[in-house]
Order: structure tokens, then C-alpha cells, then sequence
């Protein structure tokens, strides 16, 4: 089976929870508390007809210059959907994105994370019209306490990149504050979906 890489940029609020999303993935496991300091895992993904090895780097320092980002197949932007001021300080992570200056045909993920969903400060149409609105290529919602979501949203990533260089690989791709324009054509190769939990290609 072939093998490709993809990495993957996860950034976000220090409660935001994205230490705990990445050990769920990585690890089947969590645990509570603020995120951890910069970690680096590597998980094979198996999508469809090829192995996915993913080079996932879990960011909090300003250490890592904007050659990395421009490296990644793939940036995930990660808030709690129980903390407010997770969600309001989203819009500062959309402009850092815009000045790592991303390659064109980067897939930008907006994922919401909940330890329960019963205690909710966002709802998922504000969420999902947020990532509209700055185009981000997926909206996900993900339950890292019991895993609900959480390899989708890393599945959606990877087909949504691999869609995006099928599209037309001769013809420059706009970046995340740029994706209102998308074409009839990208529409129709990139279906909404979702059920349970959000988790949906925009």
C-alpha cells in the first residue's frame, strides 16, 4: 500500500484542549488539564488506498518559524466549546495564518472540542458560521473524552487536500482568507457531510 506524508500544523489556546485531541488520536487515551508543551507524534492513518503517515506537531511556544507552516499539508485550529474565550480569540489565529503566508493548496481545519457537549458556550451553527465566513476547509466537532470525531476530522483533512490537487493541479489555489470564491466545480467534488457529531467539509 503506498505510503504518503502529510503534516499537520494543530494550533490554538492553551485550554483549548488540543494536547488532549492529539493524545486521543495518537494514544486512545486523554487527559485533563491545560495543553502541554510543543510535541511532535507520528501516526499512520490508513485512508482509503493509502497509508497516511502523519507528522503532527502540537504547537503552544512562538519557536517555530513560518517555514514550518508553509511546509504542512494541513493547519488545525482547535477550541473548546465550553470555554468562551477560547472561541473569541479565534479570529487572532485566522490572521496569524495569513501572515505564516501558507501554501495555496493548504487545508485549514476549525475544530470544536468538548469533553461532554453538555455545557456548551458555542453553538455549532455560530461555529460552523465562523469557519465560513474565514474560510477554513472543514468545521469539525469532537469529543476527546470518548474519541467521538477525532480520526474523522484528521480523515476529512487528507481527502479534502487530495481533492483540492485533483481539482486542477495547473491552477493556483487561493489561501485560508481567500476560500469564499470556490468554484460550481470544487462544490460538487467536496459534499457536505456529517451525522453525530460535526464534522463537515465546507
Amino acid at each position: 500500500m503506498k505510503t504518503t506524508l502529510f503534516k499537520v500544523m494543530i494550533v490554538g489556546d492553551r485550554e483549548s484542549g488540543k494536547s488532549a485531541l492529539l493524545q486521543r488520536f495518537t494514544e486512545q487515551k486523554t487527559s485533563e488539564g491545560k495543553d502541554q508543551s510543543d510535541m511532535f507524534k507520528i501516526k499512520i492513518l490508513p485512508v482509503d488506498s493509502e497509508n497516511i503517515k502523519m507528522q503532527l506537531w502540537d504547537v503552544n511556544s512562538t519557536a517555530m518559524t513560518s517555514t514550518y507552516y508553509q511546509q504542512a499539508q494541513a493547519v488545525m485550529v482547535v477550541f473548546s466549546l465550553e470555554l468562551l474565550d477560547t472561541y473569541n480569540s479565534l479570529l487572532d489565529w485566522v490572521n496569524q495564518i495569513k501572515a505564516w503566508n501558507c501554501r495555496s493548496n493548504t487545508v485549514t481545519a476549525l475544530v470544536g472540542n468538548s469533553s461532554s457537549f453538555q455545557n456548551r458556550a458555542v453553538t455549532t451553527e455560530e461555529a460552523n458560521r465562523f469557519a465560513q465566513e474565514n474560510g477554513f476547509s472543514v468545521y469539525c466537532e469532537v469529543n476527546t473524552m470518548t474519541g467521538e470525531s477525532v480520526q474523522e476530522v484528521f480523515e476529512n483533512m487528507v481527502r479534502h487536500h487530495r481533492s483540492i490537487l485533483n481539482v486542477d493541479r495547473s491552477s493556483p489555489r487561493k489561501s485560508v482568507s481567500e476560500r469564499e470564491d470556490i468554484t460550481d466545480e470544487e462544490e460538487e467534488i467536496l459534499p457536505r457531510q456529517g451525522q453525530g457529531c460535526e464534522c463537515v467539509i465546507l
